[in-house]
């Protein structure tokens, strides 16, 4: 096996291995992790390859007896990797260090092209499991990184062959892989305009319902839920929380009510005080990944008994459901392919297991769950980060609003029509002025919600006022203005004061689209308290009576163009940016450059309204008299274009019979060109590169009538440019007529 001798193979496949490696290890790390990975790595892959550069020549003992150990140390990595995380990570981090390994004794083009292939399998992982933005970074690298690497191969395959001189200019003067890289930037330029422009069709969903990442276990749910007893909610103090270990069982506490984990949003506490929601509203952290083909609404609690400023839940009709297979059927006659939802947690997260309404189909990675009979689902554990389970909704809808169970038992009907204690008359006038021309309960309801969203403003600043009475009635009468809990509080009061069941749900309102990753990023900033009412016709109907929130559930979302796609979700970055950090330097510096940027758009849109106003005049113009102008013009052109076909011949040869009289040499060169241009025209032109008597020896297997002729004027040429012999009048009298003899042929 030939050894490597072009030193920017070893570039190429540092960079190669590089950005394979980090996209693997720097997957979800944090910034300490991210730092030292970043550092760690490039210098270990480094010294291995700069180590192996150096000794290509040796064949060291040493560095073989390194690489072994490296390599039984990867296995060891896997071992223990696999027993305290998961096989999947064990195995990655193997072929890492295996690499690691291996990279002090790349010498040869088998142990490059062993590498890439390592490398190859990491970047595909990494484009499997990432969700991130970031990750097309990766993703660029390792592309300008293989095209480099490859080219630097291929100069280092002609460096076998060369010798001598040539082996020096190959070294020192190749620049191949330079302009392959500029090449490669340019190709993927382009590419990347073509991915943003052209339409897409939709993707005919044809997947798998993935779920995973930790195992979920709760010995006494699982008693409950085969055997119908009811178990105490108690913590079983002897069991405690398991250590943080993916594929593991949970916690075999009897009780699944342990504190929850994220509590930076206080709307899925058991007990919620509608004016203190949490910093959440506050934070960009992205809380899970949601694949959908839509913007939803994503429940985690309900809530259905309200003391005017607390909410709470009474827990009527929960109970645990046990399935072998990990599969959990609401609906049995649910048949339609309904809403799919994939969901990625990205941090430790709630018990609540988010899905859109009405969840008819679940799959878990856990044997048991509780299903609430307001369809609110609960794991027995807090959900990790890395668990990924998937969700079948049904997409009934009513005008865009999701709308489900349209029988309902009437004895639940008292819970969902609780008013606090000491309710003020004025909220059931209030209902009853909003909603006295209207007959149904839809229409009501709808009344409701407009009246909130068209005559109460939205706000932050309530969350951090003081409130001595009830809330929801300061609010409703004199604040008016607040955050989204006290207008979904606000319309239940009033939905129930006319005789409309009603309830509270918490969640997140999904509608942040990466059209890069394919995947809703939902972040704790979209934490939502949202309504639902009962109406009979339709069953349980999404109500959003807080203003500048939009109902995201109004069908399948056709995204053709990745650009318009790309452009908002950008713009909703920077907003989200620039929002969560106001006092920061270079937020107010983004903030006006932004400003001129905006100025310089309006410019722009201005520019562009002239533009389309003196179009269309001279559309208008065109249509009326401007077309006969240029209908006139082209006639014009054509006839001035068909009267240059037919003299120009005629004044060329006339200019050549008035060279003839005058400079036979010149009158020469322009008789051999005139010839080399009608052979031209007949299909046959005189390469760069070939004489004028080779370009005789072409035309004669191909025109051998005319070869005398052909022949007769080549000579003459020659003579004239290359000969110190005068030409005369005879040289020039016997190319005219052999020039003569050829236009008579092709004429003929």
């Amino acid at each position: 096996m030939t050894l490597i001798q072009y030193p920017l193979v070893y570039a190429g496949i540092f960079l190669l291995l590089i950005s394979a490696v980090l996209s693997v290890v720097n997957r979800d790390a944090s910034i300490p992790s991210f730092l030292f990975n970043s550092f760690f790595w490039p210098c270990l892959y480094a010294a291995g390859l700069l180590s192996a550069w150096r000794n290509r020549q040796k064949q060291s003992e040493t560095l073989k007896v390194v690489m072994y150990i490296g390599i039984a140390a990867a296995v060891i990595v896997f071992i223990l990797v696999a027993a305290v995380a998961t096989i999947e990570k064990g195995f990655l981090l193997m072929l890492i260090c295996m690499q690691a390994a291996r990279n002090f004794t790349l010498t040869n083009r088998r142990e490059l092209y062993f590498a890439c292939l390592i490398s190859l399998i990491l970047i595909l992982y990494a484009a499997s499991a990432s969700k991130e933005t970031s990750f097309l970074l990766y993703i660029l690298v390792y592309v300008l990184s293989g095209i480099f690497t490859f080219m630097a191969d291929h100069i280092d395959e002609r460096l076998n062959y060369a010798k001598g001189g040539d082996k020096d200019i190959l070294i020192r003067k190749m620049n191949l892989p330079a302009k392959g890289f500029g090449l490669a930037i340019a190709v993927i330029t382009l590419s990347l305009g073509i991915y943003l422009i052209i339409p897409r069709m939709p993707s005919p969903h044809i997947q798998a319902f993935p779920s995973g990442g930790w195992n979920y276990k709760n010995e006494g749910w699982d008693r409950e839920a085969l055997t119908g007893e009811q178990q105490k909610e108690q913590m079983n103090a002897k069991s405690g929380l398991r250590s943080r270990v993916p594929d593991t069982s949970m916690s075999n506490a009897d009780d699944s009510s342990k504190t929850d984990v994220n509590t930076d949003y206080k709307g899925f506490q058991d007990r919620f005080d509608v004016t203190k929601v949490g910093e959440a509203t506050r934070s960009n952290e992205i809380v899970f990944y949601l694949q959908t083909d839509r913007p939803i609404y994503s429940r985690g609690k309900v809530f259905d008994v309200f003391d005017g400023r607390f909410w709470s839940y009474s827990g009527t009709g929960d109970r645990k459901i046990y399935s072998d297979k990990r599969k959990f059927v609401f609906d049995d006659s649910f048949y339609d392919r309904g809403l799919i939802q994939i969901y990625a947690m990205n941090t430790d997260m709630t018990q609540h297991i988010f899905a859109a309404y009405k969840p008819a189909v679940l799959i878990f990675p856990g044997n048991v769950i509780e299903k609430g009979s307001s369809l609110a689902l609960r794991a027995p554990e807090y959900l990790r980060k890395g668990t990924v389970y998937s969700v079948i909704s049904g997409n009934r809808e009513i005008e865009g609003r999701s709308a489900g169970d349209t029988e309902y038992p009437t004895d639940e009907y008292d819970r969902y029509l609780q008013l606090p204690s000491g309710l003020s008359p004025k909220v059931r006038d209030l209902g009853n002025s909003i909603t006295e021309q209207f007959q149904n309960d839809y229409e009501k309801a709808k009344a409701i919600e407009s009246h909130l969203k068209n005559n109460y403003e939205y706000t932050l600043n309530t969350l951090l006022m003081e409130w001595e009475n009830n809330p929801a009635e300061e609010f409703l009468f004199n604040l008016k203005k607040g955050h989204c809990e006290l207008f979904a509080s606000s319309m239940v009061l009033l939905l129930r004061t006319s005789g409309i069941p009603s309830r509270l749900v918490t969640g997140y309102h999904a509608n942040r689209y990466n059209p890069v990753t394919g995947y809703f990023e939902i972040r704790k900033m979209d934490a939502h308290a949202w309504v639902e009412a009962y109406i009979k016709e339709h069953g349980w109907v999404t109500f959003e009576p807080t203003p500048t929130f939009v109902q995201p559930l109004s069908g399948k979302k056709r995204r053709f163009f990745m650009a318009s796609n790309l452009n908002q979700y950008l713009r909703d970055r920077l907003k989200l940016t620039l929002q969560a950090n106001p006092e920061k330097w270079w937020s107010k510096l983004l903030q006006y450059l932004l400003d001129i940027g905006n100025k310089v758009i309006a410019f722009l849109l201005i520019l562009q309204l002239q533009f389309c106003m003196v179009t269309r005049i001279i559309f208008f113009w065109f249509k009326t008299t401007g077309w006969k102008f240029f209908a006139g013009a082209g006639f014009f052109a054509a006839g001035v274009f068909l009267l240059y076909r037919l003299l120009y011949p005629t004044y060329r040869r006339s200019k050549l019979r008035k060279l003839r009289e005058t400079d036979y040499k010149q009158f020469l060169y322009s008789c051999y060109r005139e010839t080399e241009r009608i052979f031209t025209e007949k299909g046959f032109p005189r390469p760069t590169h070939y004489t004028a008597m080779e370009y005789c020896d072409i035309l004669k297997p191909k025109f051998q009538t005319l070869h005398t002729q052909i022949y007769i004027i080549t000579l003459a040429f020659q003579k004239a440019r290359y000969s110190p012999l005068p030409v005369g009048s005879e040289d020039a009298e016997r190319a005219y007529e052999a020039y003569l003899s050829i236009l008579k042929s092709f004429a003929s």
